[in-house]
């Protein structure tokens, strides 16, 4: 039986503009997540311990909401760890959740913002519409993780997610939201996996619609 699910989102440069931890490129070569320790109340801040890269003293660091700095662990030319609250909107909206957490390898760089994230299903599926909701450009991939029981996901199962990533990426707005290839993307399976899941949920539905007005 699947248990927890991962969900690895990359942000491209050109797209930076829609999340606000592109922010710290203006100080940091490079943030880099480490661990996770808490989140913070009421204001929803994820506290984790970060090693950051940086070319003048982080005495000079002037803060934005992305990251404030609570404690520096051990500083060393170029290069630091600390103790850092995230205050995205982005982050703000994961710390609201109860069953999801940053994980590595996530972090902000020139090249790309690249986050992994960890969690229940339903989470994960609150998180993609997160995303959406706050018109983040970015290339998703989700995949599973399992259980130590010698099992694996059942075709139902494998059904109802496929459903569910389709309605939160807004396959079935209208206009589309999404692609059958974005989709197959993000779970990691074939565009053709993809349609005909969506083909048989689809027949599946409105087969029971037409019994139901039959009756």
């Amino acid at each position: 039986m699947s248990a927890l699910r991962n969900l690895s989102v990359r942000i491209r440069p050109e797209n930076f503009a829609s999340i606000d931890a592109s922010q710290l490129l203006d100080f940091f070569d490079l943030v880099e997540f480490i661990s996770m320790e808490n989140v913070t109340h009421p204001d929803l801040k994820i506290r984790a311990i970060l090693h950051v890269k940086h070319t003048a003293p982080l005495s000079d660091y002037q803060e934005v909401p992305a990251l404030h700095v609570v404690e520096i662990l051990k500083e060393e030319e170029g290069s630091s760890i600390i103790i850092g609250e995230l205050g995205g909107r982005f982050a703000r909206n994961m710390g609201s959740l109860q069953g999801v957490w940053f994980t590595q390898p996530s972090e902000v760089t020139p090249e790309h913002i690249f986050i992994t994230l960890r969690g229940l299903k339903s989470e994960i599926l609150k998180t993609l519409r997160i995303l959406r909701e706050m018109s983040v450009d970015s290339e998703l991939r989700m995949f599973e993780e399992f259980s130590t029981e010698p099992s694996s996901i059942t075709l139902a199962e494998k059904r109802n997610l496929v459903m569910e990533t389709a309605l939160n990426l807004g396959y079935y707005e209208f206009p589309r939201k999404c692609t059958q290839r974005e989709i197959a993307t993000t779970l990691g399976l074939r565009q053709s996996t993809i349609s005909e899941h969506l083909q048989r949920a689809e027949s599946s539905i409105i087969h029971a619609w037409r019994s139901k007005k039959s009756n």
